[in-house]
């Protein structure tokens, strides 16, 4: 995103942000369409060599509107969520190029991933270019943590009449995500108990490190490993198909000092390459790392007061942290002349209250813009406005949800079953 100080006004792009904010209030997330697309076509660039299904990671941005324009690009998309499975198919997404996975799947969210007839979505007649969910397909690629986990998809699997690919997510100590995920033996048995079965094709394995991926290092451990781990199943006569290496990329648009796109591709063909050459399917799963190059979150100082000396400041939101330190450049707007003002703010962890300590002295009802703060904001403030800019214009892609469409459904009389 272009942020830039004209004749001492804050700007994104073209679009003055104290205007902005005064007309749609914060908590505001801002969305730049280029700056997101130009990041993906960096990752598409650098991982060619590879030739890479680039899959956006949609928790990281879950909006349709978002999620429709990178479709149209090219990108595949990692969804973590029934709902999230439902807006990959509202934008157009391929399932084919759809990757599920994580935890809490319940056995309607994965029959409607194997067969759109089980879509919510189905049930209320929605159509996409004239057609409904039932002729969407299942998804792609399966990602499944335990054996347990395994045997439910292939129960559900052969109920729908479809055989499904898995990729076996594997346990690595180098990740940030190590409570669940299959050590490499427990892979290797999970594999020889399901190769036969007609309910599954386990095509692979993928792994996801988390912020532990902003280092390099981890990120070549975590490629050398799944490397190792994929010969020694091919070794056992178990094909792979593809490889996914997940998420956890870091953003040097954010911060310079870290590790670029061409980065990470340089790292994963010391050790993919020859994958590659053999006819497998490699995956990437950035989202933190696109939507950060391209969003800002803006929020509103609330009140302030001094703790042994330093200013602090409560805010009406805060951005996710996004690596393994807390120090955030922002920009503090201030309302009674509109000029920007550059510091450091470092804020603490307490969701629920949210409060900054700046190297700046804030007033109230002042400004406070956080470069990159649109990445996970719909999880971190669910009550922002989002906007796009895009072609010199400000779409508003979410409103900003009213109490009485929140407190609605609550305040409506329900039958007591029991």
């Amino acid at each position: 995103m272009d942020l830039c100080e004209r004749d001492g006004f804050l700007y994104a792009g073209p679009v003055r942000i104290a205007d902005l904010v005064e007309r749609l209030g914060t908590p505001l997330v801002i969305f730049d369409s280029e700056a997101i697309i130009e990041r993906f076509y960096q990752f598409v660039e650098a991982f060619s060599s590879l030739r890479a299904m680039i899959c956006f990671a949609t928790e990281s941005c879950p909006n349709a509107h978002i999620l429709h324009r990178l479709v149209k690009r090219g990108a595949a998309l990692r969804v973590r969520s029934a709902i999230n499975l439902e807006r990959a198919w509202l934008c157009g997404a391929p399932m084919g190029r759809v990757v599920y996975s994580g935890l809490g799947k319940t056995d309607m969210d994965i029959r409607a991933a194997l067969d759109g007839l089980y879509s919510p979505l189905f049930q209320a007649g929605r159509l996409v270019e004239g057609k409904p969910p039932y002729y969407r397909g299942p998804v792609g690629y399966f990602s499944v943590e335990t054996g347990a986990e395994l045997e439910r998809l292939a129960r559900l699997a052969g109920g729908v009449r479809i055989k499904c690919r898995v990729l076996v997510h594997v346990s690595l100590d180098c990740s940030q995500e190590r409570a669940f995920g299959a050590g490499p033996d427990e892979t290797i048995q999970l594999f020889e108990s399901y190769a036969s079965d007609p309910r599954l094709h386990i095509a692979g394995l993928r792994v996801h490190l988390g912020n532990a991926g902003f280092l390099l290092e981890n990120m070549s451990t975590a490629a050398a490993r799944v490397s190792s781990l994929a010969e020694r199943l091919t070794d056992r006569g178990f094909p792979i198909e593809a490889i996914d290496m997940g998420g956890g990329f870091a953003c040097d648009w954010f911060d310079p000092s870290a590790a670029s796109p061409g980065d990470y591709a340089r790292t994963f063909e010391e050790h993919l390459l020859p994958w590659v050459e053999r006819g497998v399917k490699i995956i990437a799963e950035p989202g933190w790392s696109i939507i950060a190059a391209g969003s800002a979150l803006v929020s509103r100082v609330l009140a302030t007061r001094e703790l042994d000396g330093q200013p602090i400041a409560a805010v009406d939101a805060v951005p996710s942290e996004p690596g393994q330190d807390t120090d955030r450049k922002a920009r503090l707007v201030r309302t009674r002349d509109r000029h920007a003002h550059t510091g450091t703010i470092i804020f603490d962890a307490d969701i629920e209250r949210p409060g900054v300590h700046t190297s700046l002295e804030c007033q109230l009802d002042d400004f406070i813009l956080w470069p990159g703060g649109g990445a996970y904001a719909r999880r971190d403030c669910p009550h922002a406005c989002e906007v796009l800019l895009e072609n010199g214009k400000v779409l508003v892609i979410r409103p900003r949800p009213a109490a009485s469409e929140v407190l609605g459904p609550e305040l409506e009389s329900h039958e007591v079953l029991l």
